[in-house]
């Protein structure tokens, strides 16, 4: 089953416009290149540190889905939990968890 998208319009922070990266700091804020502050609203998504070596939810809605609810719900910006030791090991990751 499709995740439900909700409205088009945005609750939250806004996206950051391509045109005006790349994005550096400026003193202690992360600036575009206009030098205007840049707001986050970040979500974690975990799952990446243990098995099956990638983030909860790709078995059961596409990345497609799953990025346009978080952008839906506000977030744009995504923190993703990793592990070193799957860096290092690099295991092999199964069709069926993605």
């Amino acid at each position: 089953a499709d995740v439900v998208l909700g409205p088009r319009t945005r609750n939250g922070a806004s996206l950051v416009n391509i045109a005006k990266l790349p994005l550096h700091t400026k003193g202690r804020y992360i600036v575009n290149v206009e030098n205007e502050r840049v707001k986050w609203a970040c979500i974690n998504w975990a799952g990446a540190y243990s098995l099956p070596a990638v983030v909860g939810g790709l078995e059961a809605q596409n990345l497609t889905n799953l990025a346009a609810r978080i952008s839906n719900l506000g977030f744009n910006c995504v923190r993703l939990c990793y592990s070193t030791e799957n860096h290092l090991m690099n295991p092999l990751v199964k069709d069926e968890d993605l």
